[in-house]
């Protein structure tokens, strides 16, 4: 047995193999929780449907705020207790460490997979090559996982998560990889992220429009397509699930059954229906309505110093012709032209201050009182 990266390979049998603490923990803290989950190391997310039970449980700590030493309720022991009990198995798990034909290939594909629940997200992503022979085999490669951030999201925006979760990782791994590969499929169960990723992200909310951007900047919009839920390998790296099971998961090893069959027999991806869900809402022509009344002496009192006072009348003005007119010029520094119109502004709303009724009276008579 060779050691590297945490991960034990068997030369013999050409077989990866993990290795798990077996001491149980008697205290049960978040201290302890967080080393027995640290002690696990799976650089390429190979136990990703059993790591993730694991980083919830731990999410679930922080939420409820326990002290690093302090013994957690009695709830979550036993729920810590059924995890850490069931860990030891993964012990029993080996994996082929090559995952194409030992023939001479004729194709070799990438075929990445995205899901999501309300607690977790996650993506896998498998390699199928076809030998001369015409075998076809499919194993997994690598494979991430995410907890669901602690602000709910909805199941379609954390869907979308999962798939530029898949995006980032198809490109990281045909960068490593440096093999030319005859196709690439993304595989997502979910009808409305493919049509997110389908219509351009302006239509789109800025949430969703963009990750939308980010994943069609990447990727190849149509080498994205549909898959069924169960058939989808990903469910158990957002669901999690026990080593036991794990460990005799075709699922999970091989991917869906039909990827190891000719490409006729793959999911086809259906008539689209429109979607409206994050759809950004069609701008309607604004009207703005400015009121100033001021009273009799607050525009003056206001301001400590004249130079403030025309300043700031002068960006009113700015302000409101802006809204009045379609074309609007960039400003930096206020003109002399707004300066002067701010000056008559103030003029006149100290006229009207200091001489409302003289105004009054030329407005309807005509004429001044003598005693003016």
């Amino acid at each position: 047995m060779i050691k590297a990266l945490g991960v034990f390979w068997n030369s013999t049998t050409d077989k990866l193999n993990f290795c798990v603490p077996l001491q149980q923990d008697t205290e049960f803290t978040k201290r302890n929780v967080l080393r027995v989950i640290a002690s696990i190391y799976d650089p390429l997310g190979l136990l990703s449907p059993i790591t993730i039970q694991c980083k919830m449980f731990l999410q679930q700590l922080w939420q409820l705020r326990v002290n690093w030493d302090e013994l957690l309720p009695s709830e979550l022991q036993e729920k810590w207790k059924r995890l850490q009990h069931n860990l030891p198995s993964i012990q029993s798990i080996q994996i082929d460490r090559l995952v194409i034909s030992k023939h001479k290939l004729q194709v070799i594909e990438l075929h990445g997979f995205s899901d999501t629940s309300e607690g977790a997200y996650g993506a896998c992503i498998y390699i199928r090559s076809v030998d001369i022979m015409g075998n076809i085999i499919t194993r997994l490669l690598c494979s991430k996982s995410r907890v669901a951030p602690l602000k709910r999201l909805t199941l379609p925006r954390l869907e979308l998560c999962a798939a530029m979760l898949l995006a980032n990782m198809s490109q990281s791994t045909l960068r490593a990889l440096k093999t030319s590969f005859n196709k690439v499929r993304l595989w997502t169960d979910s009808m409305i992220v493919l049509a997110w990723l389908k219509s351009p992200p302006a239509r789109w909310k800025t949430f969703v429009a963009n990750r939308v951007n980010h994943i069609q900047e990447i990727t190849n919009v149509d080498d994205w397509n549909h898959v069924k839920s169960k058939e989808n390998p990903a469910d158990l790296v957002s669901r999690g699930t026990d080593a036991n099971i794990l460990r005799n998961s075709r699922l999970w090893w091989q991917g869906p059954a039909w990827l190891q069959k000719e490409e006729t027999s793959w999911p086809r991806c259906e008539e689209m229906a429109e979607i409206s869900i994050e759809r950004k809402q069609e701008k309607t022509p604004r009207v703005v309505s400015l009121l100033v009344q001021p009273s009799d002496e607050e525009m003056f009192t206001k301001f400590s110093s004249w130079n403030k006072l025309q300043r700031v009348v002068a960006y009113c003005l700015r302000f409101i012709h802006n809204c009045q007119s379609k074309n609007v010029p960039y400003h930096s520094a206020l003109s002399p032209n707004e300066l002067n119109e701010a000056t008559l502004v103030c003029v006149r709303q100290a006229q009207n201050d200091s001489f409302r009724k003289e105004k009054t009276d030329l407005l309807r008579k005509g004429l001044l009182s003598n005693k003016s």
